[in-house]
């Protein structure tokens, strides 16, 4: 591995934006959820096991694993490339329950290398022993989980683009796709189909970037689930590290991949174990140069966790010290430098679940983080001053109902993760000042304001039993909208409907037709149980259902049929039936009350009263009266409960106006001689005469001309 010369601290931007001027907005916009931090024990576990005592065993385990330390969430652990004697015998298993033992519950492991007798002799593995290689690392998984240890996450190998002297595996970009199914589908053979793979692991965004091309052109991407990186490589250049940031974080987001910094240390540093104030091991910039880094990943990145390389180099001196989060001395005690403090300041209040949240306004020369704790309770905001001056500020909590005080913690080249006094806040504002090389962390008490109400509420109806709603998003940070409806909008509100986040319509369906409905919504958030204010009210009137004068006989006896075009039964209690003849009304006839004409059912209104017809169809209602239309022409009215217009027709010289609701564009249709009906099309419905046909009549039955099904009436309100 190869560590290039660091640079300055760089400035977060975007996401975060970056002023010199105003106060640090810490806003609601919501990025990637955290899983944790983290640390390798890859061989070092081995050596904690066997080579350091009991108390000072504890001491570092203590330091690693709880809030007297780092209070990391996140163990990586080696594959052994002889599982069955190597694999929990080489102090692995011993440091993941030590782990386990303070609360750790996620392991992760990473193979450096296969068994040697499936290599070629120069680090590769050959091709035809890849069933076997997989079935191996299904081995491993299994073996911890029947010990207790659930590994959680399996990487796929550990620097695929790296040759070098210690365990190491070559694999090409086409070599490590080809080889991901294959051990996707051994671990949900075999039961784990829960284990979430990590690749590449490359040794900086660059080398990830490549190997992600080729798992995308595959189409493997899918068969992961975490991309992984280590940062080794490129990091001379800031502006072109962005660059394969955004390459990276473009492939994880079609398949809503996670992304992870998995390893990373400074292996260039060496030390004697003498000098213990050596400032490239011990002191505040390389401290706060770890801390510009974990805050970068996290902000350019969207990195959801971020693991240290080695716990300490367990290798002899003179060594590389700064390869561990903590320095081990010649005589096996421990030292805790400046990064230790530095990472802790994260990795010790931002908690798996918490959610990295927009941060704007961040004056020139700080990093800055923001996290909204995962029960919703609290805000967490790191702040990196690398500078020689310290800087005054104003947080801005305004959008969050904040707390009256915020904890805080400084580490600097004089305090460790020190508790500072609690610091005011005046109508969620926080005034302060970040002081020179530190990392600071404030802990705020802040739940989250109601999600804004949604505005520019529309009801359309489109059909007769269907009303389209639509509305305006104006939160960022709701669960979803909840959607009432009253009969009347004053009253009698009842939820009808919920939709997820940024949802801004909804059909309600299964209605009654010709009925007005009224609606409201309002946005909710289900972490803490808050909801908006209502949008304002909006209302629809479902169409009239699609029943229409069907047939129309003038013959020895007159008579009107009524056809229901819907998929649906329609209770035609109050509808009526206008007769006229030579432009006069001669029955205003009124459907029995609770009379309903089934799905595709036909009604005959004859005229007389019953048993003076000569009609033998059912059903049939008598109009009271007779009519004898002549030929100089006639017009039929139907409407609905409401009055409102359903049907018309009109032929020969009749030039009565239609009912309201209805259009007669003209164009009448000729008066049908005594052997034949005037019959409905049904394939057309333009308000003329064109619309019509004469035919011999059939009551009860399908016109002669082919009719549609269902019906959608040319209807005005």
């Amino acid at each position: 591995m190869v560590e290039e010369d660091s640079i300055p601290l760089p400035i977060s931007s975007d996401p975060n934006e970056v002023n010199s001027l105003g106060s640090v907005v810490i806003g609601q916009d919501r990025f990637q959820s955290m899983v944790g931090f983290g640390v390798a024990g890859a061989w070092v576990g081995g050596h904690l096991y066997s080579s350091i005592d009991s108390q000072h065993q504890q001491e570092v385990l203590d330091m690693l694993f709880t809030n007297a330390g780092l209070g990391l969430s996140i163990v990586r652990t080696k594959v052994e490339p002889n599982v069955a004697i190597q694999g929990y015998n080489s102090g692995q298993e011993w440091l993941m329950k030590q782990a386990q033992q303070r609360g750790v519950t996620q392991f992760y492991s990473t193979p450096w290398t296969p068994p040697s007798q499936w290599e070629d002799g120069a680090n590769r593995l050959l091709p035809q022993y890849y069933d076997e290689y997989a079935t191996f690392l299904a081995d491993y998984v299994s073996m911890y989980q029947g010990r207790g240890i659930p590994i959680k996450w399996l990487s796929v190998q550990n620097e695929p683009d790296l040759d070098c002297e210690y365990e190491s595996c070559i694999w090409t970009e086409e070599e490590l796709s080809c080889f991901v199914p294959l051990l996707r589908d051994m671990l949900n053979s075999r039961g784990l189909s829960h284990v979430e793979l990590l690749a590449p692991e490359g040794m900086g965004w660059s080398q990830t970037d490549l190997y992600l091309d080729e798992l995308d052109s595959t189409g493997y991407d899918e068969l992961i689930d975490v991309i992984a990186t280590h940062g080794y490589w490129g990091d001379t250049n800031q502006a072109q590290q962005d660059i394969y940031r955004t390459h990276v974080k473009e492939h994880a987001a079609p398949h809503d991949l996670q992304i992870w910094m998995t390893e990373w240390a400074d292996l260039d540093t060496t030390w004697t174990g003498q000098n213990l104030s050596d400032p490239a091991v011990f002191g505040i910039d390389d401290g706060l140069k770890w801390a510009g880094r974990i805050a970068n990943d996290l902000v350019r990145a969207n990195t959801s966790a971020w693991l240290y390389w080695w716990m300490y180099n367990p290798n002899p001196f003179p060594n590389k010290p700064n390869e561990g989060l903590i320095v081990r001395t010649p005589s096996n005690d421990f030292l805790y430098p400046k990064r230790f403090y530095t990472m802790a300041q994260f990795s010790r209040f931002v908690r798996p679940g918490a959610q990295r949240i927009g941060v704007t306004g961040i004056p020139s020369g700080l990093n800055m983080v923001g996290f909204r704790s995962h029960d919703g309770q609290s805000i967490t905001l790191v702040v990196v001053n690398s500078g020689s001056s310290a800087v005054p500020v104003s947080l801005d909590l305004t959008q969050y109902n904040a707390g009256s005080s915020a904890q805080v913690y400084r580490t600097s080249a004089t305090e460790n993760v020190a508790a500072l006094t609690a610091q005011n806040l005046q109508s969620g504002m926080l005034s302060t000042s970040i002081s020179a090389k530190s990392v600071t962390t404030f802990l705020i008490p802040a739940v989250e304001a109601p999600p804004s109400a949604p505005s520019g509420m529309v009801a359309s109806a489109p059909s007769q039993s269907q009303i389209n709603l639509s509305w305006s998003d104006g939160s960022n940070n709701e669960t979803g909208f909840r959607i009432e409806r009253s009969p009347n909008g004053t009253s009698s509100w009842q939820e009808i409907a919920s939709v997820g986040a940024n949802v801004i319509s909804y059909q309600n369906t299964g209605l009654a037709c010709d009925t007005r409905y009224y609606y409201r919504v309002r946005a909710y958030r289900s972490q803490d149980g808050q909801f908006s204010a209502y949008s304002q009210v909006a209302n629809a009137l479902t169409l009239a259902q699609p029943v229409k004068v069907n047939e129309i006989s003038i013959g020895n006896t007159n008579w009107i049929e009524v056809k229901n075009a819907c998929t649906s039964a329609v209770n035609l209690t109050g509808w009526r039936v206008m007769v006229y003849k030579n432009n006069q009304l001669m029955v205003n006839y009124a459907f029995p009350s609770g009379f309903t004409l089934q799905p595709g059912g036909y009604v005959v209104l004859a005229e007389g009263i019953s048993g003076t017809g000569s009609l033998s169809v059912q059903p049939v209602l008598y109009l009271g009266t007779e009519i004898n239309w002549t030929s100089t022409g006639g017009a039929v009215a139907l409407t609905s409960a409401t009055g409102n217009g359903a049907d018309f027709v009109c032929w020969g010289s009749c030039t009565l106006p239609p009912p309201a609701g209805t259009n007669w564009l003209g164009d009448n249709p000729g008066t049908p001689s005594e052997a034949e009906s005037l019959a409905r099309k049904w394939t057309t419905d333009s308000d003329k005469g064109s619309d019509w046909n004469h035919q011999a009549p059939s009551p009860a039955a399908d016109n002669t001309i082919t009719e549609f099904k269902v019906f959608l009436p040319m209807v005005q309100r």
